[in-house]
């Protein structure tokens, strides 16, 4: 039997349309704050210039949300500071 496994967003995906509190979300969990404002401001502009989910009900997460969501953790988990366990 195959088992997936994965990565429970429920806690960070309403922040999926707001770059900065995504990314300082994301800088807090998997690098303890420890990401130098230069790199979260290039990661923001990123996740900023990805295209954000348009439904209007807040719990009804788009795939573009997701996506945004992922972005954001993958680039923070993907540098020496997100890296490290803290």
């Amino acid at each position: 039997a195959e088992t997936t496994i994965g990565i429970r967003l429920d806690s960070i995906i309403g922040l999926a349309r707001s770059p900065q509190a995504l990314v300082d979300e994301a800088n807090l969990i998997l690098a303890g704050g420890a990401v130098p404002k230069a790199i979260t401001d290039k990661i923001v502009t990123a996740i900023t210039t990805m295209p954000a989910g348009t439904t209007t009900t807040p719990s009804t997460a788009s795939s573009q949300d997701v996506e945004r969501v992922r972005s954001a953790l993958y680039l923070i988990s993907s540098i020496p500071q997100g890296a490290i366990q803290k």
